[in-house]
């Protein structure tokens, strides 16, 4: 029951950092180019694939326990790491890891936190090809860097909070060169 509600919540993972990394990305790098369009393309299969990864916790591994199928279920029981899941799961954040350096490469060339939302972006996805490439040549080591690499996703979210609010307060701001010295 605990499992089911881990993988339900885990449902909304994909969809909703989707939605953060799109509107970031049309915060601070608006233009629409190449790089955006093979990003973005890249984050749609890390959606698919992080989707039938946990909704195969609901619905795949509950019915072949309920079959008695044992050997299915256990190859799509998600903590199995030689299970479908798992390695559909890593194959899908390596995709994911991808996409943001396509997307987020451009912040390392700017300045202040939009700079250091860049650096963390690709320590992140960095991680995750890191535990990508442990899961393809049997290094078991590697596999928990996936946790820092989504432990990462924190202070990522934190400062680009504080750099749309910084935004806001710019765009709020009047134009008047002598208001502007007063507040």
């Amino acid at each position: 029951q605990r499992v089911q509600l881990l993988f339900a919540v885990a449902l909304l993972i994909a969809p909703v950092f989707l939605y953060f990394m799109a509107s970031l990305h049309q915060q601070l790098l608006p233009s629409v180019t190449m790089s955006k369009v093979t990003g973005f393309t890249l984050a749609i299969f890390y959606f698919l694939a992080a989707t039938l990864s946990y909704g195969a916790q609901l619905t795949l591994v509950p019915h072949h326990l309920q079959q008695n199928a044992i050997f299915m279920a256990e190859l799509w029981y998600f903590f199995n790491t030689a299970s479908i899941a798992s390695f559909i799961n890593q194959t899908g954040y390596a995709l994911w890891a991808l996409a943001v350096m396509l997307l987020f490469w451009p912040l390392l060339k700017r300045a202040g936190m939009e700079k250091w939302l860049g650096i963390l972006f690709m320590i992140s996805a960095v991680l995750s090809l890191a535990t990508y490439a442990g899961l393809l040549t049997g290094v078991p080591s590697l596999v928990p860097l996936t946790f820092a690499s989504g432990g990462l996703v924190i202070p990522i979210a934190v400062l680009a909070l504080i750099q749309a609010i910084h935004k806001l307060k710019m765009d709020a701001a009047p134009d008047e060169p002598e208001m502007a010295a007063v507040t």
